[in-house]
């Protein structure tokens, strides 16, 4: 003999049926939109420009956000990050040769040595001194610069075949008497720039 169920089991049994396939309705629906969501939001981050874009010449700048009014996150440390805005870096120019005051000073006791170096410059337009000597022979030829023209003592340099590794501020006391020069060579016994025929 098969007893039936009592009327109450049978509906709860059925609530209990219906409220888990909903929750589970409800479940997959949650599930489809987090894709769709995370889908749009990989496709907007992935072109050129989009939600997650950098300019990598800049380091990104992170603002607080009122999460309440700009973002649905409850969340109280929530943030946007901005793309910055990409700035321009103006090098700086060297001047013009003819503003460039230049005193060579033989330092290597090889005669007519500066006037040679001297020689070489003109043709470039440099604004060169008469040569002068020096009783010290230092081991270095060296390129010396006041303050401010760096960039001229190193195209100096280059006109001389000097390396950039010998081109610096001049030191304070000079070892040399600059002779209102911005840039003094001073030619050592290394044998570096150009040579007297």
């Amino acid at each position: 003999m098969v007893m039936a169920e009592p009327p109450s089991a049978t509906r709860e049994t059925r609530t209990v049926a219906r409220s888990g396939g909903a929750a589970a309705g409800r479940g997959i629906a949650l599930i489809a939109l987090a894709v769709a969501i995370g889908v749009l939001l990989l496709s907007k981050g992935l072109d050129d420009g989009g939600l997650f874009a950098v300019d990598s010449t800049s380091p990104a700048v992170a603002t607080p956000v009122d999460d309440e009014t700009e973002l649905a996150d409850p969340s109280p440390t929530s943030v946007v990050v901005e793309a910055p805005v990409p700035t321009t870096v103006v090098a700086p120019v060297a001047r013009n040769p003819a503003e460039v005051k230049i005193f060579v000073v033989n330092g290597n006791g090889v005669a007519g040595i500066a006037k040679a170096n001297v020689d070489a410059l003109k043709p470039a337009g440099y604004n060169v001194l008469a040569p002068g000597n020096t009783t010290e022979r230092p081991a270095a030829t060296m390129v010396y610069f006041a303050d401010g023209w760096q960039l001229e003592a190193f195209g100096v340099a280059g006109s001389l075949g000097i390396p950039s590794e010998q081109v610096a501020l001049w030191p304070d006391p000079a070892p040399f008497d600059p002779n209102t020069a911005t840039v003094v060579v001073v030619l050592g016994a290394d044998g570096l720039g150009v040579q007297p025929s």
